[in-house]
């Protein structure tokens, strides 16, 4: 998945700022019946710093999906954020 690697840096650049940063955050991610992603809602337990939550919907928002067709689809992507061991 291209997002992946997007998701990554985002997460990388927050872990520097906080290495103690933990959270799980879903993505609700509304698909267009062409692929395109039309809306993007975060959801994070507990709150993540903003700069983190918005670069993390930057990310989904750029995804082209195969199109699913009909009226769209809409899914969750749990994202279980935590610092790497050393």
């Amino acid at each position: 998945m291209a997002m992946r690697g997007d998701l990554r840096r985002c997460w990388n650049r927050a872990v520097k700022a906080d290495p103690n940063l933990r959270a799980t955050i879903r993505l609700t991610i509304d698909v267009a019946p062409d692929g395109s992603v039309t809306k993007v809602t975060p959801r994070a337990t507990p709150p993540v710093p903003g700069d983190l939550e918005q670069c993390l919907v930057a990310a989904a928002s750029r995804v082209a999906f195969d199109p699913p067709g009909g009226n769209g689809a809409t899914f969750e992507l749990p994202i279980n954020l935590v610092p790497a061991n050393p």
